[in-house]
């Protein structure tokens, strides 16, 4: 087993086999683990090229089957397709890419579109904002993976950034504006913000490196999270790598 497999390996061969087995509680656990699906799928695919045929019959089966199970959660109309939905569909998109599903590919680039309808002409999300003090932070949480998503996008030669006029720069320039200056946000949610704000990691990263004359502020953030699947400018190299 190469090195980087290696290190992939419990949380990769080792879930794989155990969710391999049907264990009816396991799954029934997926759907909690909405947020790190894309982790897994970004790491597993940094390391793919090493990956033999067994590795990859077992791990891709495994990923596209969690994805499906994640998907699943919201065919209950219950349940708010909020910031929660864009990170499924970050999910979705890095286990297209990673497997090459189409299907899951396709199911990315539809909830990629509905959050570009989400956002409002100022750059708001009102699902969001309408968390009153936490506004600003479930903007910052709901931006981190629609521009991780939308790199995915770019590396397929796919523009995501530009739905429905820009949208997502939208959501970027107001959420930019209210990490350097949480007043915005008090205004804008009718209530003030909780201070200090987390900015969370690696979006700014990505998004300086696509567009580096478009942020006017700096914001201080980690550039790596295990949502990302690890470090932003590794994964980076590996969708510029992608054919």
């Amino acid at each position: 087993l190469h090195p980087a497999l290696a290190a992939f390996g419990w949380w990769g061969v080792y879930r794989a086999r155990l969710y391999g087995q049907d264990d009816q509680l396991a799954w029934l656990l997926i759907p909690l683990l909405g947020l790190t699906l894309a982790g897994t799928a970004l790491a597993y695919l940094k390391i793919r090229r090493w990956s033999s045929s067994e590795d990859r019959a077992l791990i891709e089966p495994w990923l596209i089957k969690w994805a499906d199970a994640a998907r699943a959660a919201f065919d209950d109309t219950s349940v708010k397709r909020n910031n929660h939905w864009y990170w499924l569909g970050f999910g979705l998109g890095a286990v297209g890419l990673a497997t090459g599903s189409d299907t899951h590919w396709q199911m990315a680039k539809a909830i990629m579109a509905d959050a570009a309808r989400d956002i409002a002409a100022d750059g708001t999300l009102p699902l969001e904002l309408a968390r009153q003090g936490r506004a600003l932070h479930y903007h910052a949480f709901g931006v981190m993976p629609l521009v991780a998503l939308a790199e995915l996008g770019q590396s397929r030669g796919e523009d995501w950034y530009a739905l429905n006029g820009g949208a997502l720069h939208r959501l970027v320039a107001k959420t930019i504006e209210g990490l350097a200056d949480p007043a915005v946000f008090d205004a804008l949610a009718g209530a003030r913000q909780e201070r200090p704000v987390k900015s969370f990691a690696g979006w700014v990263s990505l998004y300086k490196a696509r567009f580096p004359n478009r942020l006017q502020t700096d914001i201080d953030q980690p550039s790596n999270h295990r949502w990302l699947g690890g470090d932003v400018g590794v994964l980076r190299g590996v969708l510029n790598s992608k054919p």
